[in-house]
């Protein structure tokens, strides 16, 4: 990744969340604040600086209104910021979020969706490629499993993972990079 250290806002409404959230990104090195102070949108922008942070991320429960606001003004602020409008309350996938907002357009992988809980992938040179697959069960339980972890050459693939709840997420990774999280 960077040599520099990530910053990041989480906005949310559950404490307990946004607590369990920003000790994973601390423990990756990240810089982390986070709120659930909603209802004072004002307040919100003036207490965190969007030139203070290089990413904000909003948990997906917040209404669209107020995400819509506060992206605004924090545009405003700091046209450069990078936002995560669906942060997924799954820790390590959010690493996975966070670094995927930095992802090198340089990469040769081209990855299309062809069904719901498939994926195409075609790669142009020789890679490493990692798929993850995270989800939520019926008891609130935050799983992952490795789907594809291999080193390919030129050509395509398709990777299926299996239909598990509708907070499901893949990550594909390309040499050590986050090149896309798809839910």
């Amino acid at each position: 990744m960077q040599e520099q250290v990530i910053r990041v806002l989480h906005i949310g409404k559950r404490a307990s969340t946004l607590k369990k959230l920003t000790e994973v990104c601390v423990d990756q090195g990240f810089h982390v604040s986070w709120t659930n102070q909603l209802k004072q949108i004002e307040v919100i922008t003036a207490t965190y600086q969007a030139s203070d942070y290089d990413v904000i991320t909003f948990e997906q429960d917040i209404n669209t209104e107020t995400k819509e606001k506060l992206m605004i003004r924090f545009t405003k602020q700091n046209p450069q910021i990078k936002v995560i409008t669906r942060l997924a309350a799954i820790p390590s996938l959010v690493i996975d979020q966070v670094y995927q907002t930095f992802r090198s357009d340089q990469h040769a992988l081209h990855i299309e969706r062809i069904a719901p809980n498939q994926i195409e992938l075609a790669n142009q040179n020789r890679c490493h490629i990692m798929v993850k697959h995270y989800w939520v069960n019926w008891l609130y339980q935050k799983k992952a499993a490795v789907l594809l972890n291999l080193e390919v050459d030129k050509g395509e693939m398709t990777v299926a993972w299996p239909h598990k709840s509708k907070q499901s997420y893949v990550t594909v990774v390309a040499d050590n990079q986050v090149i896309e999280v798809l839910s």
